[in-house]
């Protein structure tokens, strides 16, 4: 958050925080993604005020996998955050890659073939680097 103005946060600790109105998907699901499943996170997002403190807001937006790597997801944004400018130079924005893990992830969807074809075919419009 320091270094970036965002993170993601812990789908596991925010679970067992309070695991009665916060559900995820088990561990073998979380574990188990596949290129092209829909990976909803949560982006706690700062933003500086006018007094110098940061506000942050969490944000819950999907990713498309599009690789694993090593126990590691790629996945491409597939939104744009309603806290960030598109036209600012932040990180986050529409179709810019992101790593995560299983422990961020929850919930899980699998969009129609199409609409994963078209999203994998673009170039992201920022490389998460390798």
């Amino acid at each position: 958050m320091d270094e970036d103005g965002w993170e993601l946060r812990s789908a596991v600790e925010a679970h067992r925080a309070n695991p009665e109105n916060f559900w995820i998907p088990d561990d073998a699901a979380r574990k188990g993604l596949q290129v092209g499943d829909a990976a909803r996170l949560i982006f706690d997002i700062g933003s500086k005020m006018d007094d110098g403190t940061v506000d942050v807001q969490g944000e819950r937006i999907h990713v498309i996998v599009s690789e694993i790597l090593d126990g590691h997801y790629i996945g491409i944004l597939d939104s744009q955050p309603v806290s960030v400018d598109p036209k600012s130079d932040f990180y986050l924005g529409f179709g810019v890659e992101v790593a995560f893990t299983h422990e961020h992830v929850i919930d899980i969807d699998r969009p129609p073939d199409e609409y994963i074809e078209w999203q994998l075919k673009q170039a992201p419009e920022k490389r998460w680097p390798r």
